[in-house]
């Protein structure tokens, strides 16, 4: 890039050379054939200056676009790893790296290989004359301390502005999450009275940043032709004095305009300057904060034996343990029940079981090996995952039960009908091709739970893993669940889930009871069961 610029801003000298040629050579002499010389041989290095400035251009496009290809999966998988437990996962880091990739392939970028040649031009003047590099030296440096300025005085409305700008699409964000609630019970209204102070703090922040940026920018027009001005004014006045030709004030013009441009455009980008920076600086940090995860030796696939191992675990960026020192063991093919009062820690246990949370201390095991020695990728085709609020993505209702991978027919359809959901699909507009919408909105809560189960059961894994999965099922689903537990015991399959339902537990072979983050009870289903019925009546619900 930087020899473009080399020939570029070399071939710009063209036209004020060609200028003072006219002026002082071709004029004085009336010879036509020097005309044509020179008028072949300035034609042709602007047309070189014109196709080096198109490829130029051409390549800072493919640049960008390059480093779009090369970060964008990584800050796509580092930014669901932050969304992991986090109310504030949101689309940011994507939207910051298109402000980098749209601002090194714009014109900003232009400006750093232009302004080193602006000194060489002023030197240029200076052999001219000194007065007129002096005056243009000036110039320059006004331009450029007003570019300064402009960074100091806006860079602190603009960051609180941007602060701002995130709180309220997070904010926004999840009140669209929760339409239908803020809409039936009329909590619109109230909301925007919530989010009034903050846009309103929001809007007087911009208004601030751009008062100033528009201050700023007006003053270094009017310098700017000012300075024009006052160049062309010495130069007659030193022609005058016959100290230069008439030419030169032609060309001497043309360069002071040309050495002067670069810092005009820099005070003119300088806010998708800001963006840009601010923009990269916040990507660099999630870059840094989670680390691209290491590729580990692929291990055999898992039998599907749990431990854990003095685990304590909270929510993502708590202190306060909710799961305190836990030790616990779930044989291969076993069918584990997890109950407890709400807020006990059952649901915090399946999220550190499956890896979307990490523990706080202590470890969890599968066949032995911590989760952190497995391929993300390859433990994920071995685990299926049924979380209490079941989130199905936008695609059809097969590419949701393949997992967005392969859409294998015969698999998908045997994970549906292994699930119990073959039924309940078919009965869908188009069947297994049936668009669900953002969220699967165009499904009940039972249906969106049945096709999530089927999601979990794809690919045979050797652990399931279920947060109340009957929580949103009919008889009929209750009934399909039943068989489909019945048939992952029968395939060897590890089961682990959670209930307030006590029909559920009849199908476990152990009990495991959680209360207050403490694993009180642990044992076959019959032997807790007993000591459950013979306690006397706790002071909270363990089971319904």
């Amino acid at each position: 890039m930087g020899c473009f610029s080399v020939v570029i801003n070399a071939c710009i000298m063209a036209s004020p050379i060609y200028m003072m040629e006219i002026y002082n050579r071709v004029l004085p002499t009336q010879s036509m054939p020097t005309l044509y010389v020179l008028t072949a041989l300035a034609a042709g290095l602007i047309l070189v200056s014109a196709l080096l400035e198109i490829i130029r251009s051409r390549l800072l496009v493919r640049v960008s676009a390059r480093l779009d290809r090369q970060l964008n999966d990584r800050i796509l998988a580092a930014t669901f790893v932050g969304a992991l437990g986090s109310t504030n996962g949101g689309t940011q880091p994507l939207r910051d790296l298109d402000t980098v990739r749209q601002f090194i392939g714009g014109s900003g970028t232009l400006v750093f290989f232009d302004i080193p040649w602006t000194p060489l031009l002023i030197l240029v003047i200076f052999l001219c004359h000194p007065l007129l590099g002096l005056i243009t030296t000036g110039g320059a440096l006004v331009l450029f301390l007003l570019a300064i300025l402009n960074d100091v005085t806006t860079r602190g409305p603009l960051e609180q502005a941007n602060r701002q700008s995130l709180d309220q699409l997070g904010f926004v964000g999840g009140s669209l999450r929760n339409a239908e609630a803020v809409h039936a019970m009329g909590m619109f209204a109230s909301l925007c009275r919530r989010r009034a102070p903050a846009q309103t703090l929001l809007l007087r922040f911009q208004s601030v940043a751009s008062d100033r940026a528009g201050v700023l920018t007006a003053v270094s027009k009017a310098f700017r032709q000012l300075l024009q001005t006052a160049i062309l004014g010495a130069a007659a006045y030193l022609a005058l004095n016959n100290q230069i030709s008439a030419g030169e004030i032609v060309a001497v013009s043309l360069i002071s305009g040309r050495a002067l441009a670069p810092l005009e455009t820099a005070i003119g980008t300088w806010k998708q300057f800001l963006a840009a920076r601010s923009a990269y600086t916040r990507v660099a940090s999630l870059l840094s904060r989670i680390p691209a995860p290491m590729r580990r030796t692929s291990l055999p696939r898992p039998t599907g034996a749990v431990e854990m191992h003095r685990l304590v675990a909270t929510v993502p960026g708590g202190v306060v343990p909710i799961l305190k020192n836990v030790e616990l063991r779930i044989a291969a093919g076993s069918i584990t029940g997890i109950v407890g009062p709400s807020g006990a820690g059952k649901s915090t246990l399946l999220r550190v079981l499956v890896g979307v949370w990490q523990p706080m201390a202590g470890n969890v095991r599968l066949d032995g090996f911590d989760l952190s020695s497995w391929n993300r990728d390859e433990l994920g085709a071995q685990i299926g995952y049924l979380p209490q609020d079941v989130e199905l993505l936008q695609g059809t209702v097969a590419e949701n039960i393949a997992r967005f991978g392969d859409c294998d027919s015969s698999a998908i359809v045997a994970a549906a009908q292994r699930a119990g959901a073959h039924e309940m699909i078919g009965r869908l507009p188009q069947g297994y091709d049936t668009p669900i919408g953002p969220s699967g909105v165009t499904l009940s809560g039972g249906q969106r739970q049945r096709v999530g189960l089927a999601r979990a059961m794809f690919g045979h894994p050797a652990l399931v893993v279920l947060d109340e999965p009957n929580a949103n099922l009919d008889q009929n689903g209750e009934c399909a669940l039943n068989e489909a537990l019945v048939l992952l015991r029968q395939e060897g399959i590890t089961v682990v889930l959670t209930t307030h339902k006590a029909s559920l537990l009849d199908l476990t072979d152990s009990i495991v009871v959680v209360e207050d983050g403490l694993i009180v009870a642990h044992g076959s289903r019959q032997d807790v069961m007993r000591r459950l019925n013979q306690a006397a009546p706790a002071p909270r619900q363990l089971v319904a």
